[in-house]
């Protein structure tokens, strides 16, 4: 993910002791820009600008339904997401529905650059007890995501 944040820090008033902060942060080709008194209310803004523009999926493991008919569902379903402004798109990459979704927002992403895939790991070594193509799809879906976020270094219930 390309992100790139910068601000200019101004004196406000007459005294000079009021700092305003003109802020800006580029990801993906998408630009939010805000002025504030802090960058930390500048960059909370930013994270809920970026926030409604988000969408997270998780599923089961096991798919018991029919898997076109499913995979032909969560295309529609993206595409509705990003037609209405969605480009942040948070996948759990378990094996089941979560791969699904992430190879269904790498395929759309094809057609829609701007696209943000976010792989959120539970933890280091997820994928212990993957069945060997299993492990070949994971590395693929972190290898193509645009962000990688590891929640934690260890399982724990």
């Amino acid at each position: 993910m390309k992100e790139k944040e910068s601000y200019i820090e101004k004196q406000k008033d007459i005294f000079g002791d009021t700092t305003w902060f003109t802020y800006r942060y580029e990801v993906n080709g998408m630009v939010y820009e805000t002025s504030a008194g802090s960058l930390d209310i500048c960059r909370k803004a930013r994270d809920k600008w970026m926030k409604m523009m988000s969408v997270a999926f998780t599923g089961h493991r096991t798919i018991r339904t029919n898997k076109y008919a499913l995979s032909v569902s969560l295309n529609e379903e993206v595409r509705f997401c990003y037609e209405n402004g969605i480009r942040f798109f948070y996948i759990g990459c378990a094996v089941g529905f979560d791969m699904m979704a992430a190879h269904t927002v790498l395929e759309q992403r094809k057609q829609y650059p701007d696209m943000v895939l976010v792989a959120v790991v539970p933890y280091v070594g997820q994928d212990v007890y993957f069945n060997k193509e299993d492990k070949q799809r994971y590395a693929d879906i972190l290898r193509q995501a645009d962000k990688v976020v590891v929640l934690s270094e260890y399982y724990y219930a």
